[in-house]
C-alpha cells in the first residue's frame, strides 16, 4: 500500500492554520481529502486539530472503514463526508470548522452579506443553511449531501460550517471568506448600515 503521509501533512497544515486563524478550537471539526473513488483520508474522532499526526488522520474506504491498523476511529461525521463526495464528484476536499461569527449570525436568523469582491468570488453560489440536527446523524448526512449540490458552503445552525473544494486550500479559504463576511455583517448591523457591494457591467 502506498504511503499517504504527504497528503496527511497537507491536512495537518490546514488544520493548524484553522486553529491559528481562530476558526476552530482545538477539539472539534473534521477535514477529509479524496484520494480516489475508493480511498479517502479523514481526521479521527476526538482528534485535536492542532495535534494531528500520521496516526490520527485515517485512510478509509468508501464505506468509512479504516484500511490501516489504528487505535483511532474515523470522525463521527465520516458518513456526511462520504455522502457529499458521492453527490459532488467534482471535489477532492471537505473542511468542517466552527467559525464563531458566521455560525452565530445564522443561528440567530441574521443574514450574511458580502463586503468584498473576494468574498463574492469565493462564495459566488452563496451558502445554504442547514437546520439544527445532531452531529453524526443520518438526518445531517442526508441534508448536507443534498444541499451541497447547489453551492460550495453550508452553514449548520448551532454547529458550524462545511466547505468543499477542488483542494484543501480552496475549501479552507471559502470558510475564511465567509467568516470575514460575517464579521463585516456584524459591524454593519451594529452601525445600522447596509452593505451594498458595487455592481459593474
Amino acid at each position: 500500500m502506498n504511503n499517504y503521509n504527504e497528503y496527511k501533512k497537507e491536512i495537518s497544515k490546514i488544520a493548524l492554520k484553522a486553529v491559528a486563524d481562530g476558526l476552530i478550537k482545538t477539539i472539534g471539526g473534521n477535514i477529509s481529502l479524496k484520494i480516489d473513488d475508493n480511498l479517502y483520508l479523514i481526521t479521527a474522532t476526538g482528534a485535536a486539530l492542532d495535534e494531528l499526526d500520521e496516526s490520527n488522520i485515517l485512510l478509509i474506504d468508501d464505506q468509512g472503514l479504516p484500511l490501516e491498523k489504528t487505535e483511532h476511529k474515523p470522525s463521527q461525521e465520516t458518513g456526511m463526508h462520504l455522502a457529499i463526495y458521492k453527490n459532488r464528484q467534482d471535489i477532492r476536499a471537505i473542511v468542517h470548522l466552527h467559525p464563531l461569527v458566521s455560525t452565530t449570525l445564522i443561528s440567530l436568523e441574521e443574514d450574511i452579506s458580502f463586503a468584498t469582491f473576494e468574498q463574492e468570488y469565493f462564495l459566488k453560489n452563496g451558502y445554504k443553511i442547514i437546520p439544527p440536527l445532531p452531529a453524526g446523524s443520518e438526518d445531517l448526512k442526508v441534508s448536507t449531501s443534498l444541499e451541497i449540490k447547489f453551492c460550495e458552503i453550508l452553514i449548520l445552525k448551532f454547529h458550524g460550517v462545511v466547505s468543499i473544494g477542488g483542494n484543501l486550500k480552496e475549501a479552507y479559504y471559502r470558510i475564511v471568506e465567509l467568516e470575514t463576511a460575517a464579521q463585516a455583517s456584524l459591524i454593519s448591523k451594529l452601525l445600522d448600515k447596509k452593505i451594498l457591494l458595487p455592481k459593474f457591467s
